[in-house]
């Protein structure tokens, strides 16, 4: 990962941390997730039915709600 990273870093002025999905879920402490959990950000309340949320092309980012 830290080829990718390197490549943002030249590429923007902020940073980007990138972690596993077990140090995102450290980051809610004790904090108790709403029903789904921690969830690939396309997966989060796709019953809505906005339909380019199953359609659109899936990312690494995580969502989660407390």
């Amino acid at each position: 990962m830290s080829a990718a990273q390197d490549l943002y870093r030249t590429r923007t002025t902020t940073d980007i941390v990138v972690r596993t999905d077990e140090q995102f879920a450290a980051l809610f402490g004790d904090l108790t997730l709403i029903e789904r959990g921690l969830v690939p950000l396309n997966d989060w309340r796709f019953e809505l039915g906005d339909p380019g949320l199953t359609t659109a092309p899936r990312r690494p980012h995580r969502c989660g709600a407390q």
